[in-house]
């Protein structure tokens, strides 16, 4: 589960299934606001950040072998990030000193990649040695846990 807020300040949260949807909730309310359907495995995690235009966005990892960017405001698709061979099973996001809302995406292929989630577009990508079901956000960029052994992405 992930949360974000909406235009008027809601607080809303992004919950993940087995049945290849993820469920946007006005937690106020309890409001069922959007079905997030384009994956074809079972969304494994989500995460939330803010566009520079302020709209919050979701990014969701599936089994599927993909990560999908939302407008959680809309339930609209914005992106599919492709790229890895395994079951993506984590997901952090950052944004950039420049305001590039970032994510980083671990999977069962033991790799670990960076997305620009405004283009949608593969900025870096890392083999872990093991698989990794464990990513964080820092001050400056991600913790990525594999196996025994911690990975640290900087923007420097």
């Amino acid at each position: 589960m992930a949360t974000a807020t909406d235009s008027e300040g809601a607080p809303l949260a992004i919950t993940t299934s087995d049945d290849h949807t993820a469920i946007v909730w006005n937690t106020l309310s309890g409001e069922h606001l959007h079905t997030l359907t384009g994956h074809t495995g079972a969304v494994s995690a989500v995460a939330t950040v803010t566009a520079p235009d302020g709209t919050p966005l979701a990014i969701t990892t599936s089994r599927d072998e993909t990560a999908i960017v939302w407008n959680t405001l809309s339930g609209e698709h914005l992106h599919t990030l492709t790229g890895h061979t395994g079951a993506v099973s984590a997901v952090a996001t950052v944004t950039a000193p420049d305001g590039t809302p970032l994510a980083i995406t671990t999977s069962r292929d033991e790799t670990a990649i960076v997305w620009d989630l405004g283009s949608g577009r593969r900025l870096h990508s890392c083999f872990l040695r093991h698989p990794s079901d464990t990513v964080r956000a820092a001050s400056n960029g991600f913790l990525v846990g594999y196996g025994p052994e911690v990975a640290y992405f900087t923007f420097d």
